[in-house]
């Protein structure tokens, strides 16, 4: 099973965007350091199939049901010591009896401590139908909701760090190339004065 975040043309809609706060069909939970909570809230069980990462590389994969309107809780240190890491990236996502990947905007979670949340919901079908391609998850803002391609932040040079989780993985091969892409940044101080031609290509690590 892969996750893959593929560009789209035309316009994609702010409903259509990664969330932090509406629920979905896909959670990603990115460099968790503390308690992961995953929430159905659906009068019915689902299926989940889940990816475990600590940065590029190694993973596992694990599946297991939420109940109707169950809560359940993994603390980041116990999934990511089989990998050798003190936290880990988790990627869940529901699937049918066949593990593909169906719509269940039902699911939501968080992570109390550190680390990044976002949910993607499922755009086509009616819950429970299949999405796309079983094993391929586009999240192109027309299977799924699409992934941001900027940021606006501020933060202070001396002590700010801006995490970038790039979300095109091959979890099936193990020996696929490490997602890459090219960042631009467009940086204003505190005097209002732009600094402009500043990029780097990043890949994951």
């Amino acid at each position: 099973m892969g996750v893959a975040a593929l560009a789209a043309a035309g316009s994609v809609f702010g409903a259509d965007r990664l969330s932090a706060t509406e629920k979905g069909s896909l959670l990603m939970f990115v460099n968790a350091n503390g308690t992961i909570h995953i929430s159905n809230d659906y009068p019915a069980d689902v299926q989940l199939q889940a990816y475990v990462t600590a940065g590029c590389g190694a993973s596992y994969d694990m599946g297991f049901s939420l109940t109707a309107n169950q809560i359940a809780a993994f603390d980041s240190y116990d999934l990511a010591m089989p990998l050798g890491a003190s936290d880990c990236s988790m990627y869940v996502w529901a699937v049918n009896n066949d593990n593909a990947q169906i719509r269940w905007n039902h699911l939501s979670g968080g992570i109390i401590g550190g680390g990044a949340y976002a949910s993607a919901a499922a755009l086509q079908g009616s819950n429970g139908d299949t999405v796309g391609v079983a094993g391929t998850i586009n999240m192109d803002g027309v299977e799924y909701s699409s992934a941001f391609n900027g940021y606006t932040v501020n933060f202070a040079a001396s002590t700010g760090e801006l995490a970038i989780d790039l979300l095109d993985h091959d979890f099936a091969d193990k020996n696929s190339d490490a997602p890459n892409t090219k960042i631009v940044a467009e940086i204003w101080n505190s005097d209002e004065v732009k600094f402009s031609g500043t990029s780097r290509c990043v890949t994951c690590s």
